[in-house]
């Protein structure tokens, strides 16, 4: 299988997961890109399963969902332990977030992780 059919069946009902947990939230298309920070023409296009969206777009979705990306893909049970569920939440969060920081803060940010 090629690297374009993996991405394919990878991205499948991506936005059929993303509609249902909109959904789960009570948000409209509206309120979750707005939360988002997406047009919501972009949402529009990836709950269609027409658009494909970048990792931040994912992870900011996950977040505003209070989701995982792995359950927004569908690689794991919505089923997940609430502990798990915020952890994961958080890393993605702490992964979205690093992107606006030099490689030196996030190396003094692993540094005062790694101590007790």
């Amino acid at each position: 299988m090629g690297a374009n059919e993996e991405s394919s069946r990878m991205v499948a009902g991506l936005g059929d997961r993303i509609r249902a947990g909109r959904a789960r939230k009570q948000l409209t298309q509206e309120r979750l890109a707005a939360l988002a920070d997406l047009s919501p023409i972009t949402l529009s296009k990836i709950e269609r399963n027409t658009g494909i969206p970048s990792l931040d777009i994912i992870l900011r979705i996950a977040i505003v969902l209070e989701e995982s990306p792995n359950e927004l893909f569908g690689w794991i049970s919505t089923d997940v332990p609430d502990a798990a569920k915020k952890r994961a939440l958080l890393v993605a969060d702490l992964i979205s977030a690093s992107e606006r920081h030099s490689d030196e803060h996030l190396a003094a940010l692993i540094r005062l992780l790694r101590t007790k």
